[in-house]
């Protein structure tokens, strides 16, 4: 058994340990802060892809009035995950910091999508 595969399992029971004593919301932040076996560069880039992916899909189906072809083009996507990646990528950080960043991605543009529609928005005067 290699060393990773032990740290990773060790890892694994620690955090299963706690749960036994403290809440969700702890576990969760310590997760978030720690992680136990290395990610590399090419393997984080697909976790990049596939979160990105996720998102949008989610926002699709919850908001089918929104247009995302429009809101986020393939060439901006491969751009947002090129990006993602290099900005945030390191061995021993696991892949909360892309989940984080590709949320903040998502986020940003949304936020810029419907003030534009906020501005332009003329109620009924009737």
């Amino acid at each position: 058994m290699c060393l990773c595969a032990t740290i990773q399992q060790v890892g694994n029971q620690f955090i299963s340990d706690l749960s036994d004593y403290f809440d969700v919301e702890l576990i969760n932040r310590f997760s978030q802060k720690y992680t136990f076996s290395e990610i590399s560069r090419s393997v984080y880039r697909k976790i990049v892809e596939k979160r990105l992916a996720s998102e949008i899909k989610v926002i699709k189906r919850l908001h089918p009035e929104l247009n995302m072809d429009s809101l986020f083009s393939a060439d901006e996507l491969a751009k947002a995950v090129d990006k993602i990646t290099a900005d945030t990528y390191n061995i021993k950080s696991g892949a909360r910091p892309a989940i984080t960043a590709v949320s903040k991605f998502i986020d940003s543009k949304l936020l810029s999508h419907f003030s534009r529609m906020a501005k332009t928005y003329r109620p009924n005067q009737n």
